[in-house]
């Protein structure tokens, strides 16, 4: 059987998946709930795979992942403020207790 790596480039690594489904450049795959387009066929790095595919995220999944860390950044800052009203509200409390 074949196999084939499968290099899926991110901004700070790589990570390399061995699949037996040959892609074709130009292929739309996907990798744990992301898309990913296969972009360039290489000589694998691997003495067992045929080939290796290069693949980075689809301009669609860059923007999806682009609103995730937004929302996530924003319900940080709400949680953030909360805990900060929360503290004050407490301390309040015990200074008003000890009157």
């Amino acid at each position: 059987m074949a196999l084939y790596e499968v290099v899926l480039t991110f901004p700070d690594h790589e990570e390399v998946r061995i699949t037996d489904r040959a892609p074709v450049v130009g292929d739309l795959i996907q990798i744990d709930g992301r898309e990913w387009q296969v972009i360039l066929e290489r000589e694998p790095a691997g003495i067992r795979a045929t080939a290796r595919f290069v693949c980075e995220l689809t301009r669609e999944q860059r923007a999806r992942d682009a609103k995730i860390r937004s929302d996530n950044a924003a319900r940080r800052e709400r949680m953030e403020l909360l805990e900060r009203r929360r503290q004050e509200l407490a301390a309040r409390i015990s200074e008003l207790a000890r009157r």
